[in-house]
């Protein structure tokens, strides 16, 4: 979950080392939600270091990404 916690709008950027939370795999999708749960996109990754910008979020928004092993 990414939140906006500022008082102007941006881009939450977010980052993880996937390992430490899954197990070993050769390759994941990422599906991006905005805060009404509408899908957004998606990205096939292969690389245990997974990273996911948001759009513009206005102050105290969120948004959702949602990782799945493949």
């Amino acid at each position: 979950i990414a939140l906006n916690d500022t008082n102007k709008a941006e881009q939450v950027m977010l980052r993880s080392d996937l390992s430490l939370w899954l197990p070993a795999t050769r390759s994941y999708l990422s599906t991006y939600y905005n805060s009404s749960g509408k899908l957004l996109r998606t990205a096939h990754g292969s690389s245990g270091k997974w990273s996911g910008t948001t759009d513009l979020l206005q102050p105290d928004e969120l948004a959702l990404f949602e990782i799945e092993m493949e």
